[in-house]
């Protein structure tokens, strides 16, 4: 686990320290049934905003219990499925992967019940990354092509009897090639604002604080 990652999450895991033992259990379980709902299908994308949801209900509960934000109890589930998948990445055994917790900061207790959690589930979570893997890679070859060019050609029809005046409709015709295929489109200017505002919005979304957050955690 590098040392910028520590920086970021260290407090979070702090609030371990606020637990016991079978409530630091629950927290862990809860880390690898996301990594579950993530590896559910080969639909990597729709699995993991599925699994992110779910975790995001589960920590509005268990924050109304606690008393604690709800971000701060998310991030915390996030950050131990990372913790877990390092580990099994890294084949650390025990005694490396609690050298690895010294770097949260973490007490003594709270770091025994992650490593003895971890070194009880590790096949499982060997397992798991090696379905991710395998998803990642399917996804790459078999789902998500990769852009390689776009062009385009703007139309309007200027002269025709049916053509009242000033009435001109331009049109665009796209050609956008993949690693796959080439897909030709036709859209007005209209469509295009369209797509344009949607990209946007997601490109905004991406760089939102919750969307850092979740791709801080998950790689």
């Amino acid at each position: 686990m590098n040392s910028a990652y520590d920086e970021r999450v260290r407090k979070t895991f702090l609030l371990l320290s606020q637990l016991d033992a079978d409530q630091i259990s629950s927290f862990c379980q809860l880390s690898i049934s996301f990594l579950e709902k993530r590896n559910k299908n080969k639909d990597i994308l729709p699995s993991r905003a599925s699994a992110i949801k779910s975790v995001r209900k589960r920590a509005e509960k268990i924050a109304r219990k606690l008393g604690e934000p709800s971000d701060r109890v998310e991030d915390l589930i996030l950050g131990l499925s990372n913790l877990f998948l390092d580990a099994a990445r890294n084949r650390l055994n025990q005694p490396r992967f609690k050298l690895s917790l010294q770097r949260l900061e973490i007490n003594a207790s709270v770091a025994h019940a992650i490593a003895e959690f971890q070194a009880e589930n590790s096949d499982k979570i060997r397992r798991l990354v090696e379905e991710a893997s395998e998803l990642e890679s399917l996804s790459k070859t078999d789902q998500f092509p990769e852009y390689v060019d776009l062009r385009w050609r703007l139309d309007m029809e200027i002269a025709s009897r049916s053509l009242q005046a000033n009435n001109y409709e331009p049109s665009y015709l796209l050609r956008i090639d993949t690693t796959k295929e080439q897909t030709l489109l036709k859209a007005d200017f209209a469509t295009l604002q369209r797509i344009h505002s949607e990209l946007q919005t997601a490109l905004d979304e991406s760089k939102s604080v919750h969307s850092q957050r979740i791709f801080r955690y998950i790689r």
